[in-house]
């Protein structure tokens, strides 16, 4: 059987700083490890730029019940690093994208979680077209900016933590492109 086709995995930071150790019981905490751990058992790379590790270390200096939150997400990159599976990319900023991505919100908070995010999707866009999120709003926002911004439509959007979207087995399957989860597919 021939070896499935890696992919470059653009990963929020919001899924790396959940995931939980072995002993973590909250679902989002064990959904996002579980699906951190089979990127790092299988072929897929994880796609790192300068404003996600700022991102990152931001977040991580979070402290969650005494602990600090990026136990496992340090100890994941390592092994990824350690693997040679992550790949830093130096994305441009896409002024033409970030202006028709503004054009779509329709309110103010609207644009503020666009902007947020807009990072990720320039990351996702210089690599393999996948953004992994469990940032629900955010993507229904980039969904409805995809009606007018073309770029958007081929990105693949993966949620670990919705058990609809069995994200291991999509990764174990070679990542594919399926339609159901780009943001341009309309059911």
């Amino acid at each position: 059987m021939p070896a499935k086709a890696s992919k470059r995995l653009v990963i929020d930071a919001d899924v790396l700083l959940s995931a939980g150790g072995e002993n973590a019981t909250h679902s989002r905490a064990i959904s996002c490890r579980d699906f951190l751990t089979s990127v790092l058992k299988v072929c897929h790379k994880v796609v790192t730029t300068s404003e996600m590790t700022a991102e990152w270390k931001k977040k991580s200096t979070k402290k969650e019940k005494g602990r600090r939150l990026q136990a496992f997400a340090s100890k994941w990159l390592r092994s990824m690093n350690a693997r040679k599976k992550r790949i830093f990319l130096t994305p441009t900023q896409n002024a033409s994208l970030r202006n028709r991505v503004k054009k779509s919100a329709s309110k103010e908070r609207d644009l503020e979680a666009l902007l947020n995010d807009i990072h990720l999707i320039e990351a996702a866009l210089g690599a393999d077209g996948i953004l992994i999120s469990f940032d629900e709003e955010a993507r229904r926002l980039f969904q409805k900016a995809a009606v007018t911004v073309g770029e958007l439509r081929d990105i693949t959007w993966v949620n670990p933590e919705n058990e609809e979207e069995k994200s291991i087995q999509w990764l174990d399957a070679g990542a594919p492109k399926d339609d159901v989860r780009l943001l341009g597919h309309s059911p």
